[in-house]
């Protein structure tokens, strides 16, 4: 005989509760068929996915059941009720978007769990969808930025010096071309100086986005966060850009590039952060804008051919961070998204004006 018999009958019992609640577990069979149908196929980053969820039960009196979606990373219980019929009412649930990608949506899984809950036991009663995440996109005023429609001043964005559009005058200097004298003007100065035609290229209204990929360039909190910004910043300037009707190349750090829409768009969906930059040669015309964190454009300022109409975009800025300083660029320091957008139509504008 044990000393100890109330710890002996203790022990047992609570041996006893482990083996039934397992075994209550183990034996729990499938209730219900579950099928998830997204409202949509496609959405923007931020926005949300509703997804309805048809259950068909096994019996006509089937019992409660708690079910589990997986979606993101994350999981979204959803009770389902007693009901009188095989075919239950149909729920619903909202599920987020963070990320851009491919987002999974299930698949669901009753959750068998005993009473005293020691045990839970996952049995799928589905098939997982998937829906495509893109970027955010917000309108972007891009008409000013195109410049005049006057056929006689330089209307393209970026123009070069020494097309055959006529921009403006100014006073000569050594080495100019005689044939350009504006001899009008020139007897009108009362100190004698001679002016100069300035003409520049034909109209070229592109816009082209350089896309900051590095890691190093996103220093804040949550690094992939302003990155995502980043790329709805270059998103929202490239479709507004292509509504207008004006060309749109998107080139990132990393080394690739895209010139349509499809390719454009692709690039947008999958690009990620990537260590180290790699800029390819760019296009002397054209506006030109960066995109990039809080820690970066200082490196990215001698890809650009001298001379282009340039703005630079730098997401998630806070008051503690320091300014960039150029006299070639013209640079706007946002912590979001609108922000972000508004800067760069006021200083793209302000830009073209400077050029004409």
């Amino acid at each position: 005989m044990t000393r100890y018999p109330g710890v002996v009958l203790l022990a047992a019992g609570a041996s006893v509760s482990v083996l039934v609640a397992f075994l209550w577990t183990a034996r729990s069979r499938r209730r219900a068929s579950v099928s998830l149908v997204p409202a949509v196929g496609r959405v923007m980053r931020g926005e949300v996915v509703r997804v309805a969820i048809h259950v068909t039960r096994r019996s006509a009196r089937g019992g409660a059941f708690t079910l589990v979606v997986p979606c993101g990373g994350a999981e979204i219980v959803v009770p389902v009720r007693r009901g009188s019929g095989r075919a239950a009412a149909p729920l619903e649930i909202d599920v987020p978007t963070d990320r851009r990608g491919e987002l999974v949506i299930g698949p669901p899984a009753i959750a068998h769990r005993d009473l005293l809950g020691l045990f839970d036991r996952r049995e799928q009663v589905g098939e997982p969808v998937a829906v495509e995440v893109g970027p955010r996109i917000l309108p972007v005023e891009i008409g000013r930025a195109r410049g005049r429609q006057n056929p006689d001043a330089p209307r393209q964005l970026g123009g070069q010096e020494g097309g055959v559009n006529f921009a403006s005058l100014r006073e000569y200097q050594f080495g100019d071309d005689v044939r350009r004298v504006h001899w009008l003007a020139s007897r009108r100065r009362a100190d004698g100086t001679l002016l100069i035609r300035q003409n520049v290229d034909p109209v070229d209204p592109s816009i082209e986005v350089l896309l900051d990929t590095d890691p190093a360039a996103y220093r804040g909190p949550d690094a992939s966060a302003a990155f995502e910004t980043a790329v709805d910043v270059s998103a929202s300037i490239l479709d507004s850009t292509r509504r207008v009707g004006a060309a749109a190349t998107l080139t990132v750090v990393s080394g690739e590039t895209a010139r349509t829409p499809h390719a454009i768009d692709e690039l947008l969906r999958t690009v990620g952060l990537s260590p180290g930059r790699a800029v390819p040669a760019l296009r002397p015309a054209g506006l030109f804008t960066v995109v990039t964190g809080s820690g970066g454009a200082s490196d990215l300022l001698t890809a650009v051919p001298p001379g282009r109409r340039s703005v630079v975009v730098r997401v998630d800025v806070r008051p503690a961070d320091l300014p960039v300083a150029s006299a070639r660029w013209a640079i706007v320091d946002a912590a979001d998204l609108r922000s972000a957008l508004a800067g760069w139509a006021r200083l793209a504008a302000a830009a073209t004006r400077g050029q004409q």
